[in-house]
């Protein structure tokens, strides 16, 4: 009963929170108890205990067959009504991961100069833990949030909820068609299709790719800008050299590249197109386990231009992280500002192919 009594309260504050920071205004009507119930985590009987506390308190009404609305601004201290210059950054894998570590340090430097700080959600898990992170991140009152949501193919149901709330939100990583929330990511289409022309350019046509999770949106898009750079090339999509897997762990990488390099010698592909750049690495040395080399026997290209341990100079694909963090925080704080336009933008920065020590032409 007393954890009942505290998810309510947790969300009578958030509403109110909301209402004083003008995010909702007298007159607009709030999300329906479902909506409500799917984006907090919380059963319908909660989600009515808080709309019938802020009811009888005057700051929210009910229509029968409407909805509920906001009635009134409820009085509370200034401080509670001034925002708390907190911006909340979800990313999958924490900024122990490269790329998002590079991502977060380009949202900071538009932070630091408008005096925001960062507070950092990283999700080890799926959809459900990455639900938790957001919440837990609007508890402690932050402003808005930029988020690499973990499943956008199609986006888990609490994403979808939350793109329709009041709370500022922006896409980093990748667009979601269908999700309505700015967004800001590289375009992956493009990135994928030059790293495999440059493949096609230095002679192969028997080209590999090892994909990614396939609940992501980005890539799928790079597995789209592989197709389309064979297809533009009269090279035939052969599925065989497309192993699946649904994982970005090493071992699942290391298993896909095993699967290559056992099919027959002539149906075995001469050059790889990996997803990551910790996918490419992985795929290296599992070739020079068996005995074989790079770029001599596969040729070899990544994704995301992100140091490896291991020191291999893969050639890969400029993603501009950095950029895609700033431009983030940029369209967050027009948000912030009120610039309801800001809504509607999808930023796509123009990849680049950065050429390393992994491409050759066959056999060579």
């Amino acid at each position: 009963m007393i954890k009942t009594q505290t998810k309510s309260r947790d969300l009578e504050e958030t509403l109110v929170r909301m209402i004083v920071d003008d995010k909702l205004k007298p007159g607009d009507a709030i999300l329906s108890e479902n909506k409500l119930s799917t984006l907090f985590g919380i059963s319908r009987v909660t989600v009515r205990k808080a709309i019938a506390v802020l009811t009888e308190k005057g700051i929210l009404r009910s229509e029968n067959g409407r909805g509920t609305f906001v009635e009134k601004v409820p009085s509370v201290p200034a401080s509670k009504g001034t925002h708390s210059k907190l911006i909340g950054f979800v990313c999958y894998g924490g900024i122990g991961d490269a790329f998002m570590a590079s991502v977060a340090r380009g949202v900071e430097s538009g932070t630091e100069t408008d005096g925001y700080h960062i507070c950092v959600g990283s999700v080890l898990g799926g959809a459900e833990r990455e639900a938790r992170v957001v919440r837990e991140l609007l508890k402690r009152g932050v402003d808005g949030i930029i988020i690499a949501p973990t499943e956008s193919a199609p986006p888990s149901p609490f994403l979808t909820e939350f793109a329709k709330s009041d709370v500022k939100m922006v896409v980093v990583d990748q667009h979601i068609p269908g999700l309505d929330a700015p967004s800001v990511t590289s375009d992956d289409v493009e990135g994928a299709f030059i790293a495999t022309e440059a493949l096609i350019k230095a002679g192969h046509r028997r080209i590999a790719h090892i994909r990614g999770p396939g609940l992501v949106a980005n890539i799928i898009n790079r597995l789209d800008g592989y197709r389309m750079a064979l297809e533009r090339n009269g090279i035939a999509f052969q599925p065989e050299l497309v192993p699946q897997h649904a994982a970005w762990n090493d071992e699942s990488a290391r298993k896909a590249m095993l699967k290559l390099i056992e099919l027959p010698s002539k149906k075995r592909p001469t050059a790889v197109f990996a997803a990551s750049d910790h996918m490419a690495a992985d795929a290296w040395s599992v070739i020079e386990e068996h005995g074989l080399k790079v770029p001599e026997d596969f040729s070899l290209v990544g994704y995301g231009n992100v140091p490896n341990s291991k020191g291999f100079q893969i050639s890969t694909v400029e993603q501009h992280p950095l950029e895609i963090g700033s431009t983030a925080w940029s369209i967050l704080k027009r948000l912030l500002d009120g610039d309801r336009t800001a809504r509607t933008a999808r930023i796509l920065l123009r990849p680049e192919l950065i050429v390393g020590q992994s491409v050759a032409a066959p056999g060579k």
